[in-house]
Parts: C-alpha cells; structure tokens; sequence
C-alpha cells in the first residue's frame, strides 16, 4: 500500500511540476522535525529529487522533498516490518 501512495504522490508532484505549484507553505520548523525524524529517508528523498530535477527545469522545494521524506520514510517502515 505504501507503494501505490508513494507512487500516486510522484504523480501529483509532476502534475504539479508541470503546472508551476509546487508545495510552499510548511513551516521551517516541521521541515527541521521531518528531517531529523527520518534522516535515512531523508536523504533517499534528496536523491529522488535530484533525479526529478535532472529531467525537469525547475528545483524542488524543501516542502516537496520534505513530503517526498515522508513516503520514503513510510517505505522504509514497511520494508523493515517485513524483515522482522
């Protein structure tokens, strides 16, 4: 289930690249917390966004690559929870 969200947000993110919105209104605070709460995710996150901005002329911002380090982070989670 993860998966399918993580994917269906990938696809609301390109729409929205593609129409110049892109999220901006979350506080510096909680893009501090998400960071230090998931670092590993965290920084898959940056990868992915540097990939999407290899293929795109704009750069995202740190409230899609922090939303992006949530659903890596719940990736993760579920990965894990199946190791287990």
């Amino acid at each position: 289930m993860s998966a399918a969200r993580f994917v269906t947000h990938l696809r609301y993110l390109f729409v929205r690249l593609n129409s110049g919105t892109q999220l901006q209104t979350m506080p510096t605070e909680l893009l501090h917390g998400i960071t230090n709460a998931h670092p590993l995710a965290a920084s898959v996150a940056k990868k992915v966004a540097l990939l999407i901005e290899l293929g795109n002329p704009v750069q995202l911002t740190a409230e899609e690559v922090a939303y992006l380090t949530l659903h890596v982070a719940r990736l993760i989670a579920d990965l894990e929870g199946e190791a287990t």
